[in-house]
């Protein structure tokens, strides 16, 4: 016990300190980013935003909502807790994603997905191709192997030592873990070619560290980006001003360019 509050307490007093900073200075830094020009409104690009891990649509709240009033159409997801088992989840993703394609006048669609939302958002874009996804942003999603090392050493409570009441709950959990782990053995699908992607990650995330979630420098180029939110937390990146500039930046330039990238993939797979 007492090695388990050793390992896991300072991580968690850095995750919550980053927290409060971003969540104390939200609003300011989001009046001040409109006031320069470094935010700027949408005008009504459709998106889908992914939770994270064991997370659901109301950690996405804030940004959702800030995106909002942006004048974006952002959208949760809507598939309730994200267990982390992405062909369980695909018929209903595809059904949310299409139904917003139609109603939003066939527009190709955003992807944002935090976490393991976003290997989820990289997987479905890979699927569905640069006609239908303008582009995908993650934040703090696990790209390469190496978190599984911090998972495993989650302590396994034995089961005789939980409330009978908290026992069907507890081993769920668990096994959504046991599940992730695996998953994580291996690294997340590689970007598609013809679909911008933006990978945002934080400098004092202490639950996905930086080796883990950013692409190698070899992958990328113009259209494959790492954007590093200096001193933010994971628990932190939805709820980050800053992280919302990025955002908006890249959905902006993802959507303006969405025709010029989209002809260049087209005329690359022709050659």
């Amino acid at each position: 016990m007492l090695k388990m509050v050793a390992t896991f307490a300072p991580k968690l007093a850095v995750e919550l300190g980053s927290f409060g900073f971003e969540a104390s200075t939200y609003l300011q830094t989001i009046v001040f980013d409109l006031g320069t020009g470094r935010i700027k409104f949408g005008n009504g690009q459709p998106i889908m935003i992914l939770p994270g891990f064991t997370a659901t649509d109301g950690s996405l709240y804030v940004l959702e909502k800030t995106l909002i009033s942006l004048n974006f159409k952002a959208e949760t997801w809507g598939q309730g807790q994200n267990h982390g088992d992405f062909n369980r989840l695909l018929p209903g993703l595809l059904e949310k994603f299409f139904e917003m394609y139609e109603r939003h006048g066939k527009q190709p669609i955003m992807l944002i997905g935090w976490s393991k939302g976003g290997r989820m958002a990289r997987k479905l874009a890979n699927m569905l191709g640069p006609e239908f996804v303008a582009g995908v942003l993650t934040m703090g999603t696990p790209d390469r192997p190496h978190t599984v090392r911090d998972i495993e050493e989650i302590p396994r409570i034995p089961i005789r030592l939980i409330p009978k009441k908290f026992r069907a709950t507890y081993l769920r959990y668990m096994g959504m873990v046991e599940g992730i782990i695996e998953e994580l053995k291996t690294p997340a699908p590689h970007p598609h070619s013809g679909i911008p992607t933006t990978i945002c990650y934080g400098g004092a995330d202490m639950v996905v560290s930086i080796k883990d979630a950013k692409m190698p420098d070899k992958y990328l180029h113009r259209n494959l980006q790492n954007v590093l939110i200096p001193y933010c937390g994971h628990l932190a990146l939805g709820f980050s001003a800053r992280t919302i500039r990025v955002i908006v930046q890249h959905i902006l330039y993802d959507f303006a360019h969405h025709e010029e990238v989209l002809e260049e993939y087209e005329m690359a797979l022709a050659a």
